[in-house]
């Protein structure tokens, strides 16, 4: 039996369905732009946004008010992957302090580390590797660190991250150490660097 009106007219059967779409198209778009929030609030929205800026005191008017410092946006970067990718070391020390977690991943299985270590910033990944950060994390395909070191080319975290005891013989998921990968890329200082550490993995080298 229907549950419409009596006598209800194409156009009012077309609104409902109309209104029905609607409804279930903003239900599915607030379940994806509330999973990176958790909750979503204004304190968690205005952490982001201050992160991105570097603006510590508002990063810290946010902490206060009980943001979460392991919000996570769309593409799974937390507010300290920000920090890593910017080079803020200051703000990442503030992050770490009110909680934030060092070895969280976004979508891809970076941690802050990864980023940093592909940026060349090593003032934060030293902030980084003293919080406890592990300096072996693989990622979605199974590079460390410094395998991102290695294929940027960034000679100052590949040595910050083997002080920290990153081990250069672990492998990626196409099978390479971190001096395979530096070699791929011609990065000539990293792949000097490596090769002094990586006799062991011998191998482990193609």
């Amino acid at each position: 039996m229907s549950t419409l009106p009596a006598g209800a007219s194409p156009l009012y059967v077309a609104a409902i369905v109309i209104a029905l779409a609607v409804i279930a198209a903003a239900a599915a778009l607030w379940r994806r732009r509330a999973q990176p929030w958790k909750p979503w609030n204004r304190w968690n929205v205005e952490l982001y946004d201050a992160a991105k800026k570097g603006d510590i005191d508002k990063v810290l008017r946010a902490l206060e008010h009980g943001a979460d410092p392991n919000v996570k946006g769309p593409d799974g970067y937390t507010p300290l992957h920000i920090a890593a990718h910017e080079n803020y070391s200051e703000l990442a020390k503030v992050l770490i302090k009110y909680g934030a977690k060092v070895d969280l991943k976004d979508r891809y299985g970076n941690t802050p580390l990864h980023v940093a270590a592909y940026m060349g910033h090593a003032d934060v990944a030293k902030v980084l590797l003293e919080s406890g950060a592990d300096p072996n994390a693989p990622n979605n395909g199974g590079h460390t660190p410094l395998h991102a070191a290695a294929y940027r080319g960034r000679l100052n975290v590949a040595s910050l991250l083997l002080e920290h005891g990153a081990d250069p013989c672990i492998t990626n998921k196409d099978g390479d150490i971190p001096l395979v990968t530096a070699r791929k890329r011609r990065a000539e200082e990293v792949y000097t660097l490596l090769e002094k550490v990586s006799s062991k993995c011998v191998n482990a080298i193609r």
